[in-house]
Formats: structure tokens, sequence, C-alpha cells
């Protein structure tokens, strides 16, 4: 369940990315009207994963749970995947869960 949860949350990064490509202004118009099919297509393919993760009752896995508890807006530090650690060049604010794809709650 896991490799599912973690297929949800990239694909939900990608369409995150692909809405965010499309918003630059510099950008052609056939471009943008590429992304926003890759992202139609990508919500497509969320919807139907989403489907099939079961539903516990909880809201996301303990890991976002905490980041809402604790009211955790962003972050200024990750760590690279050897372990090495480099500083964001700006707050990065979360709106999804790193670790399940779960969209966070907004307080606001």
């Amino acid at each position: 369940m896991n490799d599912l949860k973690a297929a949800v949350a990239h694909l939900e990064a990608m369409a995150q990315n692909a809405i965010g490509a499309a918003a630059d202004a510099d950008m052609p118009e056939q471009q943008k009207t590429a992304l926003w099919a890759e992202y139609k297509e990508l919500d497509t393919a969320l919807t139907a994963l989403r489907s099939h993760v079961p539903d516990t009752g909880l809201k996301g896995c303990w890991h976002c749970r905490n980041i809402e508890a604790h009211h955790i807006e962003y972050v200024t530090a990750v760590k690279a995947k050897g372990g090495t650690p480099m500083n964001m060049p700006v707050d990065c604010p979360y709106h999804y869960c790193p670790a399940c794809g779960r969209k966070l709650e907004v307080e606001g």
C-alpha cells in the first residue's frame, strides 16, 4: 500500500508542477495548452489511484497529522537523498504531505 500512496504523492507533485509551469506568463499558449492537458490526464489518474487507497478513518499519515497538529507552515532546510543537508533558497511551504501526498489543511 505504501507504493500506491507514493505513486499518488508523485502524481500530485507532477500535477502541481504542470499547473505552476502553465501559470508562467511568458510561456507560449501552445505550451500552456499542452501542460493543461497533462494536468487533466494526471488528475484522471489520481482519481483512479485514490479509489484504491483504503480509508482508515484517519486523515493522512502520522507525518502530515503532526505537521497540521503543530501548525508547521514551511521548511527552511532539507536533506538530499544521500543525507547531505541543504538550505532552502526561500521558505518552502507545505501544501502536500511529503510522506503520503495528502493535501494539507491550511488555516486562515
